[in-house]
């Protein structure tokens, strides 16, 4: 624990004493993609933690507290490559540097209406059963996409948006994808806090909204059962406390299992390597046209380590427990890099251009990077990923053109 706490405390020294920002961004240096990922090491692995396990950290029958060590060392390596490869790109000439023109984006509600509606229809006839096997995971692909299109019209005021949200919303919330709604929430509140002025009234309202949003996915959290939407019974009995910190913490085993999963591969030497693009590529290939495809082993060893035939708990791990088992600490280095890349030509577009698409697509990509530590299975974090991008694009093809001069 010591570790992340030190390398925490590190990387949140470089983040204020070397970022660059124009007048008036201040507080983009507090959604720079350093502070979220210390957040989420320091809140979830470490707080939140701790406080639902309270000490005791015996997961299935077996005691895992020998395993903690190896995921915040992981975890600590991981976020100062990650923070000065950030903190480096971010200087680098020709890294996310504005075009001399900047295009803002508004889109046309029919369309919009007509895209949602489509596939809000779709999503909804899966609840009951219905699907279209060859065609059914690119869809819901681009039913993920319209949730980041939604997000987006709500910000730039899309007529009809925040009813179409809400349908969203509602839809998601009966089929209990808790993801799903941190991908519809957190972009907004990001962008709200960016750019709103926190005075009384506004700070009192985004307060209202951070804590609605927190609250939903902490009763989703625990109401919902795998495949099977929300049971609002699970609710009786708890207290608000308990809902919050069983809602959001309740997968913290997470971090338990990923302890143990680096210690085993450290001793196996069952790293993924160059297979890890075949697991990802496959993930997008349908059952119905490629039945016998190579999957991640991952929940395989997760199986073993906790002494269930077919991982019958839904036992998961980290993102850096992942990036562990693709090539070890080397592993742990690529992804710290091209992540920090990745972010910092969106970050430096969002801080420096004038454009509120720009910010959206940095909000929407931030998101999605700290959602995926939460889960380390790479083929699934690369098809969200995707489907973000994919949203991204529909934003342009179905609106109308604003350009800002640099």
């Amino acid at each position: 624990m010591l570790f992340i706490l030190l390398s925490s405390l590190i990387a949140l020294a470089a983040n204020f004493s070397l970022s660059k920002y124009p007048t008036g961004k201040v507080k983009f240096l507090f959604l720079s993609p350093v502070v979220l990922v210390v957040e989420f090491f320091v809140l979830y692995m470490v707080v939140g933690f701790n406080a639902y396990w309270k000490g005791d950290f015996y997961f299935l029958g077996t005691d895992f507290s020998s395993h903690i060590s190896a995921i915040y060392a992981a975890s600590a390596v991981f976020l100062l490559f990650f923070s000065f490869s950030f903190l480096f790109f971010c200087r680098v000439k020709g890294v996310g540097s504005p075009p001399p023109v900047l295009e803002d984006f508004s889109p046309k509600y029919h369309q919009f209406l007509i895209l949602s509606f489509v596939l809000m229809l779709y999503a909804f006839l899966t609840v009951v059963g219905f699907t279209i096997p060859v065609f059914h995971n690119l869809i819901m692909i681009f039913f993920n996409s319209v949730l980041v299109v939604a997000s987006y019209c709500v910000i730039v005021k899309v007529k009809y948006s925040r009813l179409i949200l809400s349908l969203f919303v509602l839809l998601v919330l009966y089929m209990g994808f808790r993801y799903r709604l941190i991908f519809i929430f957190l972009p907004i509140l990001f962008y709200y806090f960016a750019n709103t002025r926190l005075g009384l009234l506004s700070s009192t309202k985004y307060l209202f909204m951070f804590v609605s949003a927190v609250s939903v996915v902490a009763v989703v959290g625990v109401s919902r059962r795998y495949s099977e939407g929300l049971q609002f019974e699970r609710l009786e009995g708890l207290r608000l406390v308990d809902i919050l910190v069983t809602g959001i913490f309740n997968d913290t085993s997470t971090v338990i299992s990923s302890g143990a999963l680096i210690d085993w591969l450290s001793s196996s030497d069952n790293f993924a390597y160059f297979n890890q693009i075949v697991y990802v590529v496959n993930y997008f290939i349908p059952n119905a046209i490629y039945p016998e495809k190579l999957y991640s082993p991952i929940f395989t060893y997760v199986s073993l380590l906790t002494g269930q035939a077919a991982n019958e708990s839904g036992v998961a791990v980290l993102g850096v427990a992942e990036y562990y088992h693709t090539a070890g600490y080397f592993g742990v280095f690529i992804f710290a890099v091209s992540f920090a890349l990745l972010l910092a030509h969106f970050y430096k577009r969002a801080i420096w251009g004038k454009t509120v698409y720009a910010q959206f697509a940095y909000f929407v990509l931030v998101t999605w990077f700290i959602n995926s530590m939460t889960r380390g299975y790479l083929p699934q974090n690369f098809q969200d990923l995707f489907s973000i991008l994919i949203g991204l694009y529909l934003i342009r093809k179905i609106s109308i053109k604003y350009l800002h001069p640099v």
